[in-house]
């Protein structure tokens, strides 16, 4: 008895370090391995347009997003569709195979029909149809006239057509200019520069700048492409955010262009970008790590979650 028991002991030992042995190697797959991420924004006066792929071993891991005034998904886990689910599609038949198969003799579910009786076609029952309808309304028309009903003819004119779009014309005109996005964009930034005023605010950006140019530095850039012109409606916000995209290191490249605008009246932004490069999860891990390490940032956090609840 007790060797059957020790045996069934080691087989489950077995079974459990050969689980934990998998999980340990995909945990470190998930970390050591590269995520490519390849994404294009295209922005114009009005439109819109970004998409976004994301790769992982391969046919692993495989992550779609898409923008083109609608939102697409699409997620793929070793080739099978997680995201979004594919619905099951059920088999209609056709009129016209139901049409051919009540003629013949041997066909299941349908009545055969005699050769003297043709089977009657679509076009030929549209004709009858509208040639009935025609019977009946002139039918009711000379009731309508012998009955001494008199229709009123329709005002003719050009006028009666281009009033009211003369008035849509002076109701837009007279509509109170709606405030641009550059406001938002200069309360925000107004708001950032309210927070960081404060001296604790100040020590916890110096952290988090620290943190994330070690990150990006690990970023592996293979392509960046793309001319990008900028303005916030005013010439001294414009220069804020200059000097923040100076920052970025792989903003500096032969082929990427940014150019900012400090004349601009309104705030706009056009151009396109194409990026495709290589991340690895330890190096992000590593700075979210050190981020909450620091009690200052926690406490911040906190803060936050209280205020969006109350």
């Amino acid at each position: 008895m007790l060797h059957i028991l020790f045996l069934i002991l080691k087989i489950i030992g077995i079974i459990l370090l050969a689980i934990l042995c998998l999980l340990v190697t995909l945990v470190m797959l998930f970390l050591f391995v590269p995520f490519v991420v390849r994404g294009r924004v295209d922005k114009g006066d009005e439109d819109f347009k970004a998409r976004l792929l994301v790769k992982w071993m391969g046919p692993a891991f495989r992550f779609f997003l898409s923008y083109n005034g609608e939102m697409k998904m699409r997620l793929k886990v070793f080739g099978i569709q997680l995201l979004p689910r594919r619905k099951k599609r059920k088999k209609r038949r056709s009129r016209s195979r139901e049409e051919k198969n009540a003629g013949r003799p041997g066909s299941t579910g349908t009545e055969t029909m005699p050769s003297s009786q043709p089977i009657p076609s679509l076009k030929e029952e549209r004709k009858e149809k509208g040639i009935t309808e025609t019977f009946e309304k002139t039918g009711e028309n000379a009731g309508g006239s012998a009955a001494g009903t008199v229709k009123e003819k329709p005002e003719t004119g050009k006028s009666k057509g281009r009033a009211p779009f003369r008035k849509g014309l002076k109701k837009k005109k007279e509509k109170p200019s709606e405030p641009g996005k550059g406001e938002e964009v200069k309360n925000v930034l107004k708001s950032i520069i309210d927070f960081l005023k404060q001296e604790e605010n100040r020590a916890i950006l110096k952290k988090v700048l620290k943190v994330s140019g070690h990150m990006l530095k690990t970023i592996r850039f293979e392509s960046l492409k793309g001319k990008v012109s900028f303005s916030l409606g005013s010439p001294d916000y414009t220069g804020l955010l200059l000097g923040a995209l100076s920052m970025m290191p792989f903003l500096y490249g032969d082929e990427m262009q940014v150019t900012p605008d400090f004349l601009a009246e309104e705030a706009y932004g056009k151009g396109h970008v194409t990026a495709t490069c290589r991340i690895r999860m330890n190096h992000v891990a590593a700075a979210a790590i050190r981020l909450l390490a620091d009690k200052r940032i926690r406490q911040l956090i906190s803060s936050l979650r209280e205020e969006r609840a109350g």
